[in-house]
């Protein structure tokens, strides 16, 4: 007897690496995700029965995964994301001493969020190019 967990209609996504697949199983209506990755499944119900629309969720699974993965400051240091973090931090420790003011915090603890995380986050620092310190040098700004 076969279980009601059990996969199939296993299915990789196209342009995708095989670890990402569609699957569907006896217990459920609905399509199925699951992506290996760091020696484990990651598995997530699609809440779909239109394989168009889950296709669309593995997908969007992949890239949330992937960018976790990129911001995270004990694997990678040197990103925009993980000097932005400890840039916040010490304006926190300068708040609590009085000498920064929680409102100045707050903005650019927003511009950092909203403006230059998403186009710089995964960017690693030393790989960033800045043309006025490549002209001029550092000891010149």
């Amino acid at each position: 007897m076969k279980s009601r967990t059990t996969p199939y209609e296993v299915q990789p996504i196209p342009r995708y690496p095989e670890t990402l697949q569609l699957y569907r199983i006896a217990a459920s209506p609905f399509w199925q995700v699951r992506y290996f990755v760091d020696g484990a499944y990651i598995r997530k119900s699609t809440k779909t029965e239109d394989k168009a629309l889950a296709v669309e969720f593995a997908k969007n699974l992949y890239d949330s995964v992937r960018l976790a993965d990129r911001l995270d400051q004990i694997k990678h240091p040197h990103t925009f994301a993980a000097a932005a973090r400890r840039f916040i931090e010490h304006q926190a420790s300068q708040v609590s001493v009085g000498d920064l003011d929680a409102r100045n915090q707050y903005e650019d603890q927003k511009k950092l969020s909203k403006d230059v995380l998403p186009y710089f986050g995964t960017m690693d620092v030393s790989q960033a190019a800045c043309p006025i310190v490549s002209e001029q040098g550092l000891d010149r700004l």
